[in-house]
C-alpha cells in the first residue's frame, strides 16, 4: 500500500516580500506618527519654561538612550526668552513626561 505524502501549499516569496513591505511600511509610520507628536509635546514643553523651538531631530543613540527601552532622545535646539539658542537633548517615551537630558548655549 502506498501512502501519499500531502505536502501544504507553502508560502510563496511574493508573499513573504509583501509582509516584508507592509511592515517596513507600518513602522516608517509609525515613527512618522510618533515624532510629530513628540515634536508636539517637546514644543510645549519648551513654551513652559519660557522657550521657543527651534529645531527638533531624532537622534536614537543621543545623550540618555540607554537608559530605557521605549524611550526616544532628539536633539532640539531652543531659543530663550533673551532670544539665545542653545543646543540640548530631548528624552520622551509615549507614556512618560519630557527629559531635558543637556544643554550647551550657543552664540
Amino acid at each position: 500500500m502506498e501512502h501519499a505524502h500531502r505536502h501544504g501549499p507553502g508560502i510563496s516569496p511574493a508573499f513573504l516580500v509583501g509582509i516584508l513591505l507592509v511592515s517596513v511600511l507600518a513602522a516608517v509610520l509609525g515613527r512618522l506618527f510618533t515624532h510629530g507628536r513628540d515634536r508636539g509635546r517637546i514644543e510645549r514643553f519648551v513654551a513652559e519654561q519660557g522657550g521657543q523651538l527651534v529645531s527638533c531631530r531624532p537622534e536614537p543613540f543621543g545623550p540618555g538612550w540607554p537608559g530605557g527601552v521605549h524611550s526616544r532622545v532628539y536633539a532640539i535646539e531652543i531659543r530663550d526668552a533673551a532670544g539665545h539658542v542653545r543646543a540640548a537633548h530631548a528624552k520622551t517615551s509615549t507614556f512618560g513626561g519630557i527629559q531635558i537630558v543637556d544643554g550647551v548655549a550657543q552664540g
